[in-house]
């Protein structure tokens, strides 16, 4: 999976076609990918989240969970990483998870919508 993708001309573009083959693959299963380009650098997992009433969850959704992040330090503070969350928001049909975002992003995260899950983790679309 990862070597197809590695040829697309950006990360975005990968996180896209990583997306479409992750809902195509119709599994249950976690759907995993390192997704790199001119320095980008996301981990993705997509998976099928079970229904859970307590958590506002009344049927099966999409989520996608954001596990490693790197923007190059020329593009930081620039907008990237909402302007890719928005992305990743309009691709899956449910909620937007990521993980151990703290400081400054952390901070503008919470400004834009996501909200703290656990000391680590933050969602939108919850």
């Amino acid at each position: 999976m990862k070597r197809s993708l590695s040829i697309l001309p950006s990360v975005e573009l990968q996180t896209s076609e990583f997306i479409a083959a992750a809902c195509a693959a119709g599994t249950h299963e976690p759907y995993q990918a390192e997704l790199e380009f001119d320095d980008f650098r996301v981990a993705l997992i997509f998976q099928v989240i079970s229904p859970a009433p307590s958590h506002g969850i009344d049927s099966p959704q999409d989520g996608l969970t954001i596990t490693d992040v790197f923007v190059p330090v020329q593009y930081r503070r620039r907008g990237w990483l909402v302007a890719y969350l928005r992305l990743c928001a309009g691709l899956v049909n449910g909620p937007i998870f990521i993980v151990g975002m703290h400081g400054p992003v952390r901070d503008a995260l919470l400004r834009h919508g996501f909200r703290v899950l656990t000391d680590d983790v933050l969602v939108l679309g919850l």
